[in-house]
């Protein structure tokens, strides 16, 4: 499979020095490339193929160009190692349903390659200018959540950034 070839190459990248500084910004036309092969990763590493979901490369890459280029209630951000997309984050504004009134982001994808992780602030920094954007562009609540295979960390740094969990959702392929 070309996930998970793609995921061995990126497993393989030389961990970075522990001081070294991401960038985080806005993702353009030209991260589109990037931010699919850190879905492949994703979906490999969550185990997401378990529950039958599959990447669609040509449908994931015309999605994501979409809302990066024609989607005003989307916020993208990368994060790179120079020229390299080491990680991704996506929010999409929309009116909840039971609170019409009330505008909320929901998270679509948060994501950072395993060996850019540890001791790197870069994933907190992308929540933060999701929260700070969402924010700006009227929503007063933001949903961020992770899979039950998602690292123990993931839930503690999302408790200590604020965020209380409030929802459990239960797939079943049929």
């Amino acid at each position: 499979m070309i996930a998970e070839e793609t995921f061995k190459v990126l497993e393989e990248k030389e961990k970075p020095p522990a001081n070294k500084s991401l960038t985080v910004r806005e993702a353009t036309p030209f991260d589109v490339p990037g931010i699919i092969v850190l879905w492949q990763a994703f979906i490999i590493e969550m185990q997401i193929a378990e529950f039958g979901m599959e990447i669609d490369l040509m449908s994931a890459h015309a999605t994501i160009l979409d809302a990066i280029v024609n989607n005003d209630s989307t916020y993208t951000l990368v994060i790179c190692d120079g020229d390299d997309v080491v990680g991704a984050a996506m929010v999409n504004l929309e009116r909840q349903w039971l609170c019409t009134s009330q505008i909320m982001a929901t998270e679509k994808f948060w994501f950072l390659l395993p060996q850019y992780r540890k001791g790197c602030s870069a994933g907190i920094r992308a929540v933060k200018m999701l929260e700070d954007w969402a924010k700006y562009e009227g929503a007063s609540i933001i949903s961020v959540g992770h899979f039950s295979t998602s690292p123990p960390s993931v839930g503690k740094v999302l408790t200590r950034r604020g965020f209380t969990p409030f929802f459990i959702q239960y797939l079943k392929e049929i």
